[in-house]
């Protein structure tokens, strides 16, 4: 969870109108990155840091409920 002095600045960026729509697509172009870098490596130490990236974009799709919970 985020602190609540960064939610609360992070709050009119993410009340934007568009905000998810616009997250969505810039999330969704990374992850098929993504998917195919994992695809490509064989290195499980590369696979895993694929991955991680694949959670933290996860993680972005949801960063407006996030900020709106922490700012209250």
């Amino acid at each position: 969870m985020l602190d609540t002095k960064t939610a609360r600045e992070l709050l009119p960026f993410v009340n934007s109108p568009n905000f998810d729509q616009y997250i969505k697509v810039y999330v969704d172009a990374m992850k098929e990155s993504v998917h195919k870098d994992i695809m490509r490596y064989s290195d499980e130490v590369e696979i895993f840091r694929e991955q991680g990236k694949s959670a933290m974009l996860d993680r972005l799709l949801r960063l407006s409920d996030d900020v709106r919970k922490s700012a209250d």
